[in-house]
């Protein structure tokens, strides 16, 4: 009875800790392969369709039917997927792509939001003052179970944040990596990637 006592309080012990380490390393690796895999991706679209200058990121995701042939255009051939879901809600339509490894990219104008998990997956509706509508995922869950990520003509696929100085990425009051933020963490993805890719120990934020 002693042993199987001593043997449960380990097990107590070891096992959340586990779950944790097994759930970071699922989202470092998860990251790091969207963000190779895609970016090799859009290179390769690229060569065929000429600089990412011209692909007329904003206008072309104006519409549903637009993003579904800029999805198609750009993404698509050079991208496996299992499923992908056009959606519009108010004026932000979205391209949501279910990846092989199990993740979800959600591709908007000005935004792309990554899921390791797409059981995780989910948008909620926000509501501006003016009374538009649109799609967004739940800010509380946000540097947890997914992650921002901005395109542009300019540099491409990045992690938000991606560039600036650590305590930025952490203390920002705003969108930095840390409990007290009061929008989405935005700059979570480019704290990871500050640390090449890894959850740094004292990651602010718990699994």
């Amino acid at each position: 009875m002693i042993t199987l006592a001593i043997i449960g309080i380990v097990a107590a012990l070891t096992i959340p800790n586990l779950i944790i380490n097994y759930k970071k390393k699922l989202v470092e690796t998860r990251l790091t392969n969207f963000y190779s895999t895609f970016n090799n991706a859009l290179k390769l679209a690229s060569a065929e369709h000429g600089d990412y200058k011209y692909w007329n990121m904003y206008d072309a995701l104006s519409s549903k039917e637009q993003l579904r042939m800029w999805n198609e255009t750009y993404i698509l051939p050079y991208i496996k997927v299992l499923k992908t879901e056009y959606k519009q809600v108010g004026y932000n339509p979205r391209i949501i792509n279910y990846l092989l490894d199990g993740s979800v990219i959600i591709i908007g104008r000005e935004s792309w939001f990554f899921y390791p998990e797409a059981k995780n997956f989910e948008l909620g509706i926000k509501t501006e003052s003016s009374g538009l509508q649109y799609e967004y995922p739940k800010s509380e869950t946000s540097g947890i179970e997914w992650f921002t990520f901005n395109f542009n003509t300019i540099r491409g696929l990045y992690p938000f944040g991606s560039g600036l100085d650590e305590n930025t990425l952490r203390n920002d009051k705003k969108i930095g990596c840390n409990t007290a933020a009061t929008g989405e963490k935005a700059y979570c993805a480019g704290l990871i990637e500050f640390y090449g890719w890894k959850i740094p120990k004292d990651y602010p934020l718990k699994f």
